[in-house]
């Protein structure tokens, strides 16, 4: 049987707790989805075709939230702010993670150039606030800190739809951070659902938008399935460089040098020797600057770095 504290506490639940509480996890899912791609940036030394903006706004949406609930309470003296602290600090500081990994790893100059304009963004807003909170009183400072919260909202919601023109354009869609949007969509929902019951637009409206432009995304997940090596696509200088060295050391055991034209092979040969160059290039791109090649032959090519590899 149960103890009575335990049937206490079932009983006082309802379904407008139940979805709070659920709305909260879907926060905690929504700010570490993107953790597992992150390592794969750092593994492989570049981050594709993917754009900073979903990472940025998980940064400065956490960080904006936490400043907001800290600065209600101060205000206001009502504790129950505080949860906006609590529910933010995690996407706060994984997505400052997020945003220094990309900036790290990140090879494509119009991705950095667009990172640099997101970060100019928040500076600018980031001062306004500042001037806000030392200039106005208290009362319209909050006021304020708050509509730059909603609006916050709108921006992170509308995030994920920046690389939508590049989808549609190259029929690829890798540059889409799957499990982010996929998270978002389950959340929005469930933030809509919280709106509603609350009768708050504020909550309602950007959970829309977020579910409106996550479903989007997630459609085009599907119409567009992304190819499966995104970084040696992206790394295209440096890819046809480790497939000029593979061939030749591939091409050199049947004596006839390294041009991969030359090669006179049967069709089943060909297969394994493009099987094997890909293994190759794959190994190339991934390994780090001043490490030999481990799956070369010894020879001529056994004495070339990847550092070396952009070099004319």
């Amino acid at each position: 049987s149960y103890s009575p504290e335990l049937s206490r506490l079932l009983l006082g639940l309802n379904f407008a707790a139940i979805i709070k509480v659920l709305c909260m996890a879907g926060n905690v899912m929504v700010q570490v989805s993107p953790y597992p791609q992150v390592r794969r940036w750092e593994n492989r030394g570049c981050t594709g075709e993917a754009d900073a903006a979903p990472y940025v706004s998980i940064a400065f949406g956490g960080w904006q939230w936490c400043f907001y609930g800290v600065f209600a309470w101060a205000v206001t003296g009502r504790s129950g702010f505080l949860i906006l602290l609590q529910s933010n600090s995690l996407g706060a500081v994984l997505g400052s993670y997020y945003t220094f990994a990309f900036y790290r790893q990140c090879q494509s100059e119009q991705s950095r150039s667009s990172l640099q304009r997101y970060l100019s963004f928040i500076a600018g807003l980031v001062f306004f606030e500042a001037c806000t909170t030392m200039v106005l009183p208290a009362e319209k400072a909050l006021f304020l800190v708050g509509l730059v919260s909603a609006f916050c909202g709108f921006v992170s919601a509308l995030s994920v739809l920046v690389t939508v023109p590049t989808v549609l354009r190259t029929g690829d869609s890798k540059s889409i951070p799957g499990p982010v949007v996929v998270a978002s969509c389950f959340t929005n929902c469930l933030w809509t659902v919280c709106g509603l019951l609350l009768a708050d637009s504020l909550i309602t409206l950007p959970s829309l938008a977020g579910l409106s432009a996550n479903l989007v995304c997630v459609t085009l997940k599907f119409l567009y399935p992304s190819s499966e090596d995104a970084c040696i696509k992206a790394n295209t200088k440096e890819a046809l460089q480790a497939d000029l060295f593979a061939s030749e050391v591939m091409c050199n055991p049947l004596k006839c040098g390294p041009d991969p034209s030359q090669c006179r092979v049967t069709p089943t040969l060909r297969a394994q020797l493009r099987e094997r160059m890909a293994e190759r290039w794959r190994a190339a791109l991934m390994m780090k600057p001043g490490e030999q090649t481990p799956l070369l032959k010894p020879g001529k090519m056994d004495s070339l770095k990847v550092d070396e590899f952009g070099k004319e």
